[in-house]
């Protein structure tokens, strides 16, 4: 019996540090990786005119419009005191293509419920066809539901849901493609909704995480747990 007990202390010592500690950049397939911590460009108003990505494939999402460009936030108390890039009728947009399987956002809303159809993170151009991967729905809490993009494949913290309240509370919002088949997108942006006047997006966001590949449930329970632990999240 002790040597039983023994084996699975020794089990769960070894599994801890895989499963709280695994970066991003340690599983494969890594297309995008933005966080607030690295690669900021902003002037000395605090304005972003671009965010550069950590993966390494190079990705820069820009504004040059300083009426658009974002607020960077240097440190969020409640968020283990990590920076966030807080956008209010503002948008960052890239116009490299990527590859898209399993994608992760890690964001808030500023208010009780969102004020319009509001684009967390969706393709530059209008389009009805895979061109959305979060859009809130004006008047409510949840996010647009006719995602062909994901499908119901949508998650916000542990749950399969399109619910994002309390919208104050930031989450972890994830998803991977419905088709089984990584999507193509020849460009992408943050904050607004394809592009569609008064649909921007009023609140932090702190890491955009994105897989060519569908991820594996272990894979993204790591890559939640690097965010649960960065950020301090208790859910």
């Amino acid at each position: 019996m002790v040597e039983k007990i023994k084996y699975l202390l020794l089990f769960f010592i070894n599994l801890f540090p895989i499963l709280s500690f695994s970066q991003p950049n340690n599983i494969n397939g890594l297309s995008l990786w933005l966080k607030a911590d690295y690669g900021v460009t902003y002037d000395s108003n605090y304005r972003v005119s671009e965010w550069n990505d950590a993966s390494g494939n190079g990705y820069i999402f820009s504004q040059s419009n300083v009426n658009q460009q974002p607020l960077y936030m240097t440190s969020i108390d409640s968020m283990n005191h990590k920076p966030a890039i807080k956008f209010d009728n503002n948008t960052l947009k890239c116009y490299q293509g990527m590859y898209i399987g399993t994608i992760f956002i890690l964001a808030n809303y500023d208010y009780n419920t969102f004020q319009n159809y509001d684009g967390l993170f969706t393709i530059i151009e209008y389009s009805e066809t895979n061109a959305i991967f979060a859009v809130g729905t004006r008047g409510g809490t949840a996010f647009w539901p006719l995602n062909g993009f994901v499908g119901n494949n949508f998650y916000v913290n542990n749950n399969k849901t399109f619910d994002f309240a309390p919208l104050k509370i930031p989450k972890i919002c994830y998803g991977f493609i419905n088709s089984g088949i990584p999507t193509y997108w020849s460009n992408a942006m943050i904050g607004q909704d394809r592009s569609v006047s008064d649909r921007f997006w009023h609140g932090n966001i702190y890491e955009v995480i994105i897989y060519d590949r569908i991820l594996s449930f272990t894979e993204i329970e790591k890559v939640k747990n690097y965010l649960k632990e960065k950020y301090a999240m208790d859910f």
